[in-house]
């Protein structure tokens, strides 16, 4: 567990410096699972794709009735 403090340095470095993670990781003495968990990065990968919306379905009969 790491401390508020630490949390908020690692998503300084991470979002405002543009700092990698290992470079994180690094300076502040942690496992880079530690920086992955305070950027929560796995919250980036999603698992399910977007579904569809009505609009996406109409849009080529659109497309193909503007153009002829």
């Amino acid at each position: 567990m790491i401390s508020p403090e630490t949390r908020a340095q690692i998503r300084r470095y991470f979002y405002a410096e543009h700092w990698k993670v290992g470079t994180i990781a690094g300076e502040l003495d942690v496992h880079p699972d530690t920086v992955r968990n305070a950027i929560e990065s796995e919250r980036f990968k999603s698992m399910q794709p977007l579904r569809a919306s009505v609009v996406d379905r109409e849009f080529p009969v659109s497309v193909h009735e503007m153009s002829g």
